[in-house]
């Protein structure tokens, strides 16, 4: 909560608002510079960057001791940027729960226009062991599936790896 370091003179505020404007005023009025993030690039639109989410990352990267933190929207949004599109290369496989959220399955199917294979199994902790080969560079498990709510006993069946 406190690791933002937030502080706003003007009002000697300490805690971060919560901007809910979807635009920023480009360029400054006064300065006539352009605004920019602390990560370099203009502040234009919420979509792309928000003070109040860039506290949130800042927050979050505090607390797992990392050097940054990336917030999405949505869970389908950190998957395909970060997991997907960083992670796997062509020739590379996934290996997913038939029973995961459907967008999710989705996406792997689409995945495979570039090369990517993506390899279903049912929901069990040893069917995920059996599926890893030495392609495999993803295991993507939701330990409680969707929808029909089972309960992958991951933990038990890590040792196996």
């Amino acid at each position: 909560m406190h690791g933002h370091e937030y502080y706003d003179e003007e009002l000697w505020c300490f805690i971060v608002p919560i901007y809910q404007t979807a635009i920023f005023e480009q360029p400054d009025r006064i300065t006539g510079e352009t605004r920019r993030t602390d990560r370099g690039t203009d502040l234009k639109c919420s979509r792309e960057e928000n003070p109040t989410v860039r506290a949130l990352e800042r927050i979050l990267a505090k607390i797992e001791n990392g050097e940054d933190a990336l917030a999405f929207l949505s869970g389908m949004a950190t998957i395909s940027s970060v997991v997907y599109l960083s992670l796997l290369s062509k020739g590379d496989e996934v290996v997913i729960l038939m029973e995961a959220y459907g967008t999710t399955i989705q996406l792997a199917k689409h995945f495979a226009k570039f090369g990517v294979k993506t390899v279903k199994v049912w929901p069990k902790a040893e069917n995920l062991v059996e599926a890893i080969s030495e392609k495999t560079r993803l295991v993507l498990v939701e330990t409680i599936t969707n929808p029909t709510v089972r309960v992958i006993d991951v933990k038990r069946r890590i040792r196996y790896l």
